[in-house]
């Protein structure tokens, strides 16, 4: 029963977003506006959105500050790997940035080896999961992102870096800790 309840919990949150009896979304101002969904092209939005997240991976590798001001919605949210990093975009901005200016920090050349998108009229969820083996040789890493379409391109509003253990491994971790 224990090995199952993260997958469990992590499935409740991706259908939550994804529900398609939503009635409204959410405006760039975080108002509520009357469900005003044009047709959307989903082939051509997985294109964009798949680009949108081959840049962002792109620029991050290169330390390019760009991938924040370029793709992160001002009033989104931002969760890091720390229970602790619960950020804005400022906050966001700011530590990517000392990160980057910083010398000593190198970014390695990882691959995606895992991608999902799934796509609701103008908002979208975009699942990545790879080896950073800066941070763990051992443990994925997965990025949830939320994107939403507006004024012509998509934008990530809640964008989430977490590590995944396999299930075998968390008695393990938990032992370790």
């Amino acid at each position: 029963m224990r090995k199952l309840l993260l997958p469990i919990i992590a499935m409740m949150f991706l259908l939550a977003c994804n529900s398609p009896e939503k009635t409204s979304d959410q405006t760039s101002t975080g108002n509520q506006a009357p469900d005003t969904q044009a047709a959307v092209d989903t082939a051509k939005a997985r294109q964009d959105l798949n680009a949108l997240a081959d840049e962002l991976h792109s620029l991050f590798k290169k330390k390019d500050i760009a991938f924040v001001d370029k793709h992160m919605a001002k009033d989104g949210i931002y969760l890091g790997t720390d229970p602790n990093e619960i950020l804005t975009f400022d906050e966001l901005r700011d530590y990517e940035q000392k990160l980057f200016n910083d010398s000593a920090t190198t970014i390695p050349d990882y691959k995606i080896s895992k991608r999902e998108i799934m796509i609701n009229g103008p908002s979208a969820i975009i699942i990545d999961q790879y080896l950073f083996p800066d941070l763990s040789e051992k443990m994925m890493l997965r990025n949830i992102s939320h994107a939403r379409h507006e004024n012509g391109k998509w934008v990530i509003d809640m964008f989430s870096w977490n590590f995944i253990p396999k299930n075998d491994d968390i008695e393990k971790i938990n032992k370790a800790l």
